[in-house]
């Protein structure tokens, strides 16, 4: 009564090889730790998979709004556009060049 009898024993299931010698204690800290390893490999791989999917949008935000600000350029700032406001100074080749030094 206060113990099973050799056949009742006998029918139960038997734990594997490496885990057969081991006390409760010890199963049961094998498993926590099985268990975490587990869900840091889940984290992990949802962070990474989130992180790139931010890091993504963020870089085609940017481009985005680059491309926009090259298509909004004011007109004075093409070529041949008309200055930014009348009598304005015309862009021109460039400085003009420096005059050769006299009495050489």
């Amino acid at each position: 009564m206060s113990s099973d009898p050799p056949s009742e024993r006998a029918r139960r299931p038997s734990l594997p090889g490496w885990l057969a010698g081991r006390s409760l204690r010890t199963r049961l800290v094998l498993a926590l730790v099985a268990l975490l390893a587990l869900v840091s490999i889940a984290i992990g791989g949802l962070t990474t998979v989130a992180l790139r999917h931010v890091l993504i949008n963020q870089v085609d935000t940017q481009l985005t709004m680059g491309n926009r600000r090259a298509a909004e350029v004011p007109p004075w700032f093409r070529p041949g556009g008309d200055p930014p406001w009348p009598g304005a100074p015309q862009p021109g080749p460039g400085p003009p060049a420096p005059e050769p030094p006299r009495g050489c």
